[in-house]
């Protein structure tokens, strides 16, 4: 089972998929602490505006930190000579 092995990729694609799970199931579970926060800030005087801001700032945070690990994964490996996705052809 050499580096660029379908089987490796299918381990690796699993390993992705059970951590977007978890990630799923963890934010799933804070959401009653979240609607809690969101009554605490609307309590405290902030307004609809502000709250969807707070939201979208948060998303593009995130989706921005994704893309640059996935970017730095993807440089790593091509300077490495190893190839981002693997020949089929291989097996």
């Amino acid at each position: 089972m050499g580096p660029g092995s379908p089987r490796l990729v299918s381990f690796g694609n699993c390993f992705v998929n059970l951590f977007v799970l978890l990630v799923t199931v963890f934010s799933h579970s804070s959401e009653s602490a979240r609607w809690r926060e969101i009554a605490t800030r609307y309590a405290l005087g902030a307004t609809r505006g502000r709250l969807i801001r707070q939201f979208l700032t948060e998303s593009v945070l995130l989706a921005v930190i994704g893309g640059a690990v996935s970017a730095i994964y993807v440089w790593r490996r091509k300077r490495r000579g190893k190839p981002v996705i693997p020949d089929s052809k291989a097996a």
